[in-house]
């Protein structure tokens, strides 16, 4: 390459246009930014705003969960949980011992098949 062409292209290119009076500390492109000045912040500030501007959507996400739990825990509140009857088989291997940690009487394989609906 010839001299003209050179000294017109070696011209040092810098990150960021500085200025003469800026302080070294100024001149980091590593400069932290303050929590409000960061982008994934604003995005999110966006996104909550744009999410309160729409009462529907703020209804179906807050009120109707509680509404609904309300209503539920009042319709079924009187009615406590149901009792599972099991039967034990006697013959089965440590039937007694089931039987007697569950206070229920072991029956026999018979009576346990005479009863379909309990066991």
């Amino acid at each position: 390459m010839s001299e003209p062409q050179r000294e017109a292209g070696s011209r040092k290119r810098e990150a960021f246009p500085l200025r003469e009076e800026q302080p070294t500390a100024e001149r980091s492109p590593h400069k932290r930014r303050s929590f409000k000045e960061r982008s994934m912040v604003q995005l999110t500030l966006v996104r909550f705003r744009e999410f309160i501007r729409e009462p529907e959507a703020v209804f179906w996400t807050f009120v109707f969960p509680i509404l609904l739990a309300a209503g539920l825990g009042i319709a079924f509140r009187q009615r406590g949980p149901d009792k599972i009857q099991v039967g034990v088989i006697a013959s089965a291997p440590g039937g007694y011992r089931i039987s007697a940690r569950f206070r229920a009487s072991p029956c026999d394989s018979a009576s346990a098949r005479s009863r379909p609906g309990r066991g």
